[in-house]
């Protein structure tokens, strides 16, 4: 009798206290440049960036916190593009976040996705 109660709080200890997952894809188009102009080429596709962090109990800490993660994960984008010298736009640009939930802590994960092209011939000043 005894061991089976202790089996049956075991399992339900177990189902009350699972993990979750969950995460969003974002893609925000914040500024209009119009391409049509043999002006530019196409110097990196599909370039990604990832940062990762740890939040403690039940997200009342996190390290790092939501805008480190997106600055990390943005400065790790920009590792891939050689950019020195370059007049360069990203374009195209995707923000995926994940959130791992266990109990006392979660893992996010964010990561960006981009297009990168380097204008050609930079139009003439209006005067």
């Amino acid at each position: 009798m005894r061991s089976t109660l202790k089996a049956v709080l075991l399992v339900t200890l177990l189902f009350a206290t699972g993990c979750a997952s969950y995460g969003s894809l974002e893609a925000n188009h914040t500024t209009q440049v119009e391409l049509s102009e043999g002006n530019f080429k196409v110097i990196a596709t599909n370039v990604h960036g990832t940062s990762h962090g740890l939040g403690l109990f039940l997200s009342f800490f996190g390290i790092p916190f939501s805008r480190a993660l997106d600055s990390v994960a943005m400065d790790d984008l920009m590792d891939g593009v050689d950019a020195e010298g370059k007049s360069i736009a990203i374009i195209n640009v995707a923000r995926e976040r994940k959130i791992q939930n266990w109990l006392l802590f979660h893992v996010k994960t964010v990561e960006y996705r981009a297009d990168v092209v380097e204008f050609t011939n930079p139009p003439a000043a209006a005067q």
